[in-house]
């Protein structure tokens, strides 16, 4: 197999699947509706292997580490002992029975959350760090930052009862106004690398550089 083809049917593969699923989104055609709902299929199945070849590798470094005896190594055996034995659960008794949902329920999910919660240290000191008021702007959105924060707390309604309206009130307009700001930029990068991969001007995920 020569190297222009290994480069460019790939590329082919994403512009001809891209075409299709687009035009069946704007036009009702019942053959480009069939082989839409195909590629999607597919695409569920491409992630399925995606997923079991993140396992594999997880499973090569941690091995590796095991059999180095790395730093840390003792935590490698317990993830995968963990991540197989769940796997092996899952797989003997399905993900809807009661031994598998007691596991994700009772560890996973605190689990979860703790992992959650310990990130509002990080935030913290990222905020102490960025908050330094050098500008009217920076003011502003420590104030903002500081009302929002004590507001959220028990201590903030004590010292004032109108905190907790005025968190609302910054959460509200302004917070979903800028989400959506930044959710409405992040589908239009979204919507732009697509049409750079369907027409073949983006390939670094081909191992290549777009252009």
């Amino acid at each position: 197999m020569s190297q222009s083809f290994r480069k460019e049917f790939p590329m082919w593969i994403g512009l001809v699947a891209g075409v299709i699923v687009i035009t069946d989104y704007f036009f009702n055609v019942p053959a480009l509706a069939t082989a839409s709902k195909e590629i999607v299929q597919w695409r569920n199945i491409v992630a399925a292997f995606a997923l079991a070849l993140g396992v594999g590798n997880l499973t090569r470094i941690h091995t590796h580490a095991i059999s180095q005896r790395k730093q840390y190594w003792v935590f490698s055996i317990l993830l995968l002992a963990t991540m197989y034995g769940y796997i092996a659960l899952g797989l003997i008794t399905t993900s809807k029975s009661a031994a598998y949902r007691f596991f994700w329920d009772n560890l996973f999910q605190p689990l979860s959350g703790t992992w959650y919660s310990m990130t509002v240290f990080y935030m913290t000191s990222a905020c102490w760090r960025a908050f330094r008021v050098k500008t009217p702007q920076a003011a502003v959105m420590l104030a903002a930052a500081v009302l929002a924060m004590l507001g959220q707390v028990g201590i903030g309604q004590v010292l004032w009862s109108q905190l907790p309206t005025i968190k609302n009130f910054l959460q509200g307009p302004f917070t979903t106004a800028g989400m959506r700001g930044i959710t409405i930029g992040a589908a239009l990068g979204m919507v732009s690398m697509s049409f750079r991969v369907i027409l073949g001007l983006e390939r670094s995920h081909l191992g290549g550089v777009g252009e």
